[in-house]
């Protein structure tokens, strides 16, 4: 059972799905993540988090112990102030071929009950939703770019709200990637 990293405006959570709810309605800036352990998590969210704090070089970040996160799960750097919740969200959610543009946090729960690994990132419009979702899997395909035989990359031209979409990305990449050289192997779809 994965323990999800939930990274927000000023902070992070350590939850199971069951708790998801709760810390995407209520902070925003979400990012998320899975990860095998509560451990492997914690260390992620310490270094993502200090990543963010060092944007000001005087300023040593505030964590919490792995222990104190154990009783309280969710982690408010208490040196900052508390952002608000916008009215409209945008969660991009990808897992392998499937990706959707979520509104809010029943959607955003109801794809991770069904694709535990996928990734979560909250973004400010529809537009930058769709444009995170192609360049997701643009970054990982351009690079191979010299040994690709075609150069009819797919983009996903829109997606509506709260839908899941397959999208063709993995196929194309299996038709056309198949490369004899540096890339060897196509890169795996997970990781963010």
């Amino acid at each position: 059972m994965n323990t999800y990293l939930v990274m927000f405006e000023n902070g992070f959570a350590l939850e199971p799905l069951e708790g998801m709810h709760h810390v995407i309605s209520n902070y925003s800036g979400i990012s998320i993540l899975p990860f095998p352990s509560k451990e492997a998590a914690y260390c992620e969210g310490c270094r993502r988090h200090t990543a963010r704090k060092l944007t000001y070089p005087w300023y040593m970040p505030i964590l919490p112990r792995l222990e104190d996160m154990m009783y309280n799960s969710v982690f408010t750097d208490p040196t900052m102030l508390p952002s608000a919740v916008g009215y409209d969200r945008y969660f991009c959610s990808i897992s392998q071929k499937y990706a959707g543009i979520f509104t809010n946090a029943d959607y955003v729960v109801s794809f991770l009950q069904q694709y535990p690994n996928g990734n979560i990132r909250e973004v400010g419009t529809h537009a930058e939703a769709l444009s995170f979702i192609n360049q997701y899997y643009l970054r990982m395909i351009y690079p191979m770019s010299a040994y690709i035989q075609t150069d009819k990359v797919p983009i996903v031209q829109m997606m509506g709200l709260n839908t899941l979409y397959e999208l063709p990305y993995l196929a194309w990449m299996n038709t056309n990637c198949q490369i004899v050289g540096p890339f060897k192997t196509l890169p795996v779809l997970e990781g963010n």
